[in-house]
């Protein structure tokens, strides 16, 4: 079971096309005397699962029955050993297929749901996925270094792998020859910093830290893949402009934590993140919201959920938004060598949530979505699109 999932795993998820497809979410509940209530919601879910997939004609003719026990066993182990126990993660999402198992501990909370069709349901993780109202923070320091994941409400820590546990570490594994101590103080407010001796000796120094965040920018690249979100540093501000130069990761603020991490607990690190973070939102949803204002009435933009689905189908979709109050799906196909967009109903194993399906296609071509207030949407409008190009 993972924390997070990044775009590139969402991506990998969504080429999974082949038999049945099970999308399960929930609410994880966080309190101890709670924890009986995640097992009782998982349970409903499977079963409420299974019996979908055994009522007779659900399954189109042409598709292979599964195994349904064998399906949904990695759910299943959930509910023993104390894993839906730990304080961590405020929603759950689990992809079944024949072909993928994946399990994720989400840092937002989601409604119970579970659909089954032939592909995933990914509408409730675009706003982790794409950036929407949450972030990533590293905290620094000589002695370690962690990746956080947090919302407004929320700050979880993000395993990495290849992330090295302090700067002696990484130059140990560096080369055991160039590892090297620097001798501290301690000044009145407690903070411990390097105490430099001479011009060559500030420049050696630099260069070993410099060597040290290259080693953790390239972890953190890799775990971040093609994510979106911001990231913001928690560190004493000489080693900011070390790190920056470090850095590769293209959405990293300028903004941070100002102080040493190892001094500061979780509430602490969360309050500064949000506070340093949130105009970073504020700023990224009048612009988007601005963009589509500037097209809307004309070809380049678009409300209509029938050439939303086709648009977003072909590659045309830029930009798509959708509302955070997506609870209600718009059930339809769509068929592709038409065209045509066919409304439908629930149940029916072969029909899409529509707004799912356009935040699929648009993902896979290259478009971004943004999940917006329900208040900041065009008015009765389910969704929205800014065109690349008109036709």
């Amino acid at each position: 079971m993972d924390l997070m999932i990044n775009k590139q795993e969402l991506i990998e998820l969504l080429e999974d096309e082949e038999g049945v497809h099970i999308s399960l979410f929930m609410p994880l509940e966080r309190e101890p005397d709670k924890y009986e209530m995640n097992r009782i919601r998982l349970k409903n879910l499977i079963k409420q699962g299974k019996d979908q997939l055994a009522t007779e004609g659900f399954l189109p003719a042409e598709l292979p029955k599964p195994e349904i026990e064998q399906l949904f066993e990695p759910a299943e182990n959930l509910l023993s050993g104390g894993r839906l126990d730990v304080e961590q993660g405020r929603g759950l999402a689990v992809f079944l297929s024949p072909h993928a198992q994946s399990i994720y501990r989400l840092p937002i909370s989601t409604e119970e749901l579970i659909l089954i069709g032939p592909r995933f349901h990914i509408k409730p993780l675009l706003p982790v996925v794409n950036g929407g109202g949450h972030y990533y923070l590293l905290s620094l320091s000589q002695k370690q270094v962690k990746l956080w994941q947090g919302d407004e409400f929320t700050l979880e820590p993000v395993d990495v792998p290849g992330l090295p546990d302090g700067m002696d570490e990484a130059l140990a594994l560096e080369d055991p020859e160039r590892s090297l101590q620097f001798h501290t103080g301690t000044n009145q407010g407690g903070d411990r910093s390097a105490q430099f001796f001479g011009h060559e000796a500030e420049k050696e120094k630099k260069g070993a830290v410099l060597r040290y965040f290259r080693q953790v920018n390239e972890a953190v690249q890799k775990r971040l893949a093609d994510e979106k979100a911001p990231l913001l540093l928690a560190s004493v501000d000489y080693l900011l402009p070390i790190y920056q130069e470090a850095n590769t990761y293209p959405h990293l603020l300028s903004e941070g934590v100002s102080g040493n991490p190892e001094h500061m607990n979780i509430k602490e690190l969360r309050m500064q993140a949000w506070e340093a973070v949130q105009p970073h939102f504020e700023e990224a949803r009048k612009a988007v919201i601005e963009r589509y204002e500037n097209v809307s009435g004309s070809e380049n933009g678009s409300q209509l959920l029938d050439e939303i689905v086709p648009a977003a189908a072909y590659g045309r979709v830029d930009t798509l938004l959708i509302p955070t109050e997506n609870g209600v799906q718009q059930w339809g196909r769509f068929d592709p060598d038409s065209g045509e967009v066919e409304r439908g109903h629930e149940g029916d194993f072969n029909a899409d949530d529509l707004v799912n399906l356009a935040a699929v296609t648009t993902i896979e071509n290259g478009g971004v979505v943004h999940v917006l207030d329900p208040a900041d949407m065009p008015p009765n409008a389910d969704l929205a699109a800014i065109f690349r190009y008109t036709v």
